[in-house]
């Protein structure tokens, strides 16, 4: 008697091929995926990592300095627009650390963030005009200014024996001198042979040798009184300093400060 074929399918032949596959992957010496590295600060990790929540990730960033400017590194390592510090803003600008964005930031300081005669209001942070009569013309001759003020030689305008000699609102003054060697004849007199031409002997001041001299016709600009004593005596590009009489006013280059627009 013929029995009927079975209908059920047999499964020998795939169980045969997983246990080949099984002893092929033990022959070729599989290993399982290593874990990520363990740590507790960025020290541990590689130079692209960090140390986010006890573990070594990569990551875009370590610190700000990684990312462009007006972006910072967040606690995952990623740079994000905005700011964690000045330090990521532009110059000028100050970072809200409430809302990480950078803002116009006021003046704090004269000399670094004011315009030429101008003083910081550190009240407002707003740079606003001296109103000081800074660098205007005066006689040198006068040798003052009002409001406390002094008038300087400032460009030479010309040559001179004596102040008579020069133009109305100008000073003969001493433009240069030589101090390397005396001048006096022989009963001590000043001797204009032994100077250049246009030079002639005589004193730098009451108690000096006798040198040769250079005189010449000078106008006058005037520096505004001030006391270095105050905590911002002078505007922007002006230094309180001695007059050489003891008393102090603003000072600077003024024929600079005008050839380049800046009062």
């Amino acid at each position: 008697m013929i029995s009927a074929p079975s209908s059920s399918p047999s499964f020998a032949p795939v169980r045969a091929g997983l246990a080949l596959l099984s002893l092929l992957g033990l022959a070729a010496g599989c290993t399982a995926l290593p874990s990520a590295k363990t740590c507790e600060s960025n020290s541990e990790c590689g130079s692209n990592e960090a140390c986010i929540d006890g573990a070594c990730a990569e990551v875009q960033c370590r610190t700000n300095d990684h990312c462009a400017i007006k972006h910072y590194c967040t606690d995952k390592g990623e740079c994000a627009p905005g700011c964690a510090g000045d330090d990521d803003c532009f110059a000028g600008q100050t970072c809200d650390l409430a809302t990480n964005t950078c803002e116009r930031r006021g003046c704090r300081d004269t000399q670094l963030d004011c315009g030429y005669n101008e003083f910081c209001d550190q009240t407002t942070g707003e740079c606003v005009p001296s109103g000081l009569d800074v660098c205007s013309s005066c006689n040198p001759e006068a040798a003052s200014c009002g409001g406390g003020g002094a008038c300087f030689p400032s460009e030479e305008q010309g040559t001179c024996s004596a102040s008579f000699t020069c133009p109305s609102g100008q000073g003969c003054f001493i433009a240069e001198y030589d101090d390397r060697r005396t001048c006096e004849d022989w009963i001590g007199l000043p001797d204009d042979s032994v100077c250049a031409s246009g030079w002639v002997c005589g004193q730098i001041s009451a108690s000096s040798p006798l040198y040769c001299l250079r005189p010449a016709c000078f106008t006058g600009e005037c520096y505004v009184g001030c006391d270095s004593s105050d905590e911002d005596p002078c505007p922007r590009g002006f230094d309180c300093v001695d007059a050489g009489t003891g008393d102090e006013v603003c000072f600077a280059d003024c024929a600079y400060l005008r050839e380049n627009d800046h009062l």
